[in-house]
C-alpha cells in the first residue's frame, strides 16, 4: 500500500517528496501493515503523518526564512505549487479514507488557517505582498472539495457528516418528507409531479383545460 507509482518500465517511483515522507512515517511505526488498514479508525495516525511531512519538508529552520513566511517555506505567491500540494494532500486523504479539511491542509503545509480563510474571502494581501485573485478561486475550490467530502459522509447515514455541514457550511436538517394522503397516497412525489406537469387534467374522462395564467 505504498505511495509510489509504476513507470512504463515497471519501476516504482515517488511523484513527490510528500508521498515519500508519508511512506517513511508509516514504515517507522510498529506493525505498519495493520496501521494502514486501520487508518479510518485511527485518525491521529493520519494527523501524525501530516505533522511528520510538515516538519521534514515545509517547516522553517532557524536560518531558513525564504519567502517572509512565518510558518512555512512555501512560496505563497506560486498558486500552481499550492494547487499541486493540495492535490497530493487530497490524494493521501482519499487513500487513507480521511476527509480533506483546510485545518489539516494547514497542518501539512504550515500555512496558517487564518491565511487560508482570508484567501477564500478575497483578502489576497499577505506579508506585504499582493497576491492574485487566483488564490481566492483556488481556496474556494479547496473548501468546496472539503464540503463535498462531508456531504458524502452525510449521505452515507453517518451523523457526523451532517454535523460538519451544519457547523461549517451553513446546512440545516432536511425537512420531513411530505405525507401524501387520498387517492395519490401510493404514488411518489415525483410521479404526482410528472402527472400534473401538463396543461390539462382528466376528470371523469373529460379533459379540463387550465389557462396558462393559472400555471
Amino acid at each position: 500500500m505504498s505511495n509510489t507509482v509504476k513507470t512504463e518500465t515497471g519501476a516504482e517511483v515517488y511523484e513527490s517528496k510528500i508521498q515519500e515522507l508519508a511512506d517513511d512515517y508509516i514504515s517507522d511505526l510498529d506493525d505498519d501493515e495493520e496501521i494502514q488498514k486501520s487508518m479510518i479508525r485511527r485518525n491521529p495516525i493520519f494527523k501524525g503523518m501530516l505533522k511528520y511531512i510538515f516538519i521534514n519538508l515545509f517547516k522553517i529552520g532557524d536560518n531558513d526564512i525564504r519567502y517572509n513566511n512565518k510558518n512555512s517555506n512555501i512560496d505563497y505567491s506560486n498558486i500552481y505549487l499550492l494547487n499541486t500540494i493540495w492535490d497530493i494532500y487530497t490524494k493521501l486523504c482519499y487513500k487513507y479514507m480521511q476527509n480533506p479539511t483546510l485545518l489539516n491542509f494547514s497542518m501539512l503545509t504550515g500555512i496558517a488557517h487564518e491565511t487560508l480563510t482570508d484567501w477564500t474571502n478575497g483578502n489576497y494581501r499577505d506579508n506585504g505582498g499582493e497576491l492574485g485573485s487566483s488564490h481566492r478561486q483556488s481556496a474556494k475550490r479547496w473548501l468546496k472539495e472539503c464540503e463535498s467530502a462531508a456531504y458524502d459522509v452525510a449521505l452515507s447515514g453517518n451523523p457526523g457528516g451532517m454535523f460538519i455541514l451544519k457547523a461549517n457550511y451553513g446546512y440545516t436538517e432536511a425537512p420531513q418528507q411530505i405525507q401524501i394522503v387520498g387517492q395519490d397516497q401510493h404514488k411518489s412525489i415525483e410521479q404526482i409531479a410528472a402527472e400534473h406537469a401538463v396543461k390539462g387534467i382528466t376528470d371523469n374522462n373529460n379533459v379540463i383545460d387550465i389557462p396558462d395564467d393559472d400555471l
